[in-house]
């Protein structure tokens, strides 16, 4: 895809949004709540989650990368990430009638607003943390990387074909409350949350 792509004038940044636009499409799907639709909806997000690698990939060849584009990737796919937590906890509602199925896809959708801004701390003071190098900078940098590499969407997809989004959903409502506390703890440890507070509260920033 990345070679098609560098035939095409599409800027990294359009790239981004055509991922983003992918991947709100298969959440819709899910809220339809049958098995099929639920499979079609996680068929698109792994589909969302290929063109999203793409973009990178297309701005590193180019000599487009920006912070902006960065700053457009992460957003957009948190945004995806809300909207198929969602999408994902009416489906499980839908199929096997489970009444705390919207509470739990409302949990994910939760955390995942959360660790948004924690994330946005971490990338902003990932050079500060590869100057430290502590454990706590090796495991933000870790937890960073698997969060915006989008793995979790093949998951989703094996859990739609197996007819078992529940579980899915189970696990990742207690997971992702472990992972944005996780986070605060180690950008607490690393010293990297308080000195972005000081920083946001000053003049200067």
């Amino acid at each position: 895809l990345t070679r098609f792509f560098l035939y095409t004038p599409l800027t990294p940044n359009q790239i981004t949004v055509l991922s983003f636009l992918t991947g709100l499409i298969g959440a819709s799907c899910f809220l339809l709540g049958s098995y099929a639709w639920a499979v079609t909806g996680a068929l698109l997000l792994q589909f969302s989650t290929v063109i999203d690698c793409v973009d990178g990939e297309v701005a590193r060849v180019k000599m487009l990368e920006s912070p902006f584009g960065e700053w457009l990737d992460i957003s957009l796919d948190t945004v995806v990430h809300i909207a198929i937590f969602l999408g994902v906890g009416v489906a499980v509602w839908k199929q096997d009638a489970i009444a705390a199925a919207p509470l739990l896809g409302g949990m994910l959708a939760a955390a995942a607003c959360i660790s948004f801004p924690l994330i946005t701390i971490a990338e902003k003071t990932e050079e500060e943390g590869r100057q430290h190098a502590g454990w706590a900078d090796v495991w933000l940098d870790n937890m960073v990387a698997g969060l915006t590499s989008r793995d979790y969407s093949l998951l989703v997809l094996l859990c739609a074909i197996a007819g078992k989004l529940a579980w899915f959903l189970w696990a990742a409502a207690i997971g992702a409350q472990v992972f944005w506390l996780t986070l605060v703890l180690l950008l607490y440890k690393a010293g990297r949350l308080r000195k972005s507070v000081l920083f946001a509260s000053s003049p200067e920033g």
